[in-house]
């Protein structure tokens, strides 16, 4: 089994041309399948991936591990780089979250997701309802 991880969004980088933010994401690689978890706070998730020549069109699945705005930040700006991908999200993503003054702009998962699935109907969403149980 061949596995690789990429980190492509975390709080600092020493990595010369990376975007360092508030935030989480990876890019999951298992014998040539590709998900990305999580999706960081927004700014600096494309960026990295185009720098580090990552294709994010081939990515087959994305992985919200909650609704917190530092992991689903990147949501509406990664999803027209995504061709169909399958979202898998923990139940309470539609849970209202307090978001910081500094980053309302962004909004709330709970309310960016079903505006997605509405716009992007090939958009599948699962909920992992086991999850954390």
């Amino acid at each position: 089994m061949d596995v690789r991880i990429t980190i492509l969004v975390e709080n600092t980088t020493t990595v010369p041309g990376l975007l360092g933010e508030y935030g989480f994401s990876a890019l999951i690689e298992v014998d040539g399948q590709r998900l990305l978890f999580d999706t960081g706070n927004g700014e600096a998730i494309i960026s990295n991936a185009r720098q580090l020549g990552i294709d994010l069109s081939t990515i087959e699945a994305l992985v919200i591990s909650h609704g917190h705005f530092d992991h689903t930040g990147g949501v509406m700006q990664l999803l027209p780089e995504l061709k169909k991908p399958i979202v898998y999200a923990h139940p309470e993503v539609f849970a209202r979250h307090q978001v910081p003054a500094a980053h309302r702009r962004r909004g709330i998962l709970a309310l960016l997701l079903p505006r997605m699935i509405c716009f992007r109907q090939e958009l599948s969403l699962l909920l992992l309802i086991t999850l954390l149980k």
